[in-house]
C-alpha cells in the first residue's frame, strides 16, 4: 500500500471516529484546475476542501471541539490556564 493511500485511509479512520458522515473525493474542482477535491459530511453540513492537509486540519480542530464539549468547566480552565502560562486570575506565573 502507497504511503498516499495508507495516510488517506488514516484519515478517513479519524474522521469516522469523530461521527462524519462521509469523506471522500469529488470529481469537481474547487480551485479550477481539475484537481478533485475532498468532500466531508459532518452533522448535516457538507464541506469541501483542496487537499487531504486541510481535510486533517478540519478534522483536527473538530476533534478539539468536541473533546472540549465533553469536559467539564474545572477541566477546561485548567487546559487554559495551562496554555496560557497563567493563574487563575490571568496573572503570570511567577519566574
Amino acid at each position: 500500500m502507497s504511503r498516499a493511500k495508507r495516510d488517506e485511509h488514516k484519515s478517513e479512520k479519524e474522521a469516522s471516529a469523530t461521527g462524519t458522515e462521509s469523506t471522500g473525493t469529488s470529481s469537481k474542482s474547487t480551485d479550477g484546475n481539475d484537481h478533485p477535491g475532498y468532500v466531508v459530511v459532518f452533522d448535516g453540513n457538507t464541506s469541501l476542501f483542496r487537499s487531504r492537509y486541510q481535510v486533517q486540519r478540519w478534522l483536527k480542530r473538530t476533534q478539539r471541539r468536541l473533546e472540549e464539549e465533553q469536559m467539564s468547566y474545572a477541566e477546561r480552565h485548567v487546559r487554559w490556564m495551562i496554555e496560557n502560562n497563567c493563574d487563575d486570575h490571568g496573572n503570570p506565573w511567577p519566574e
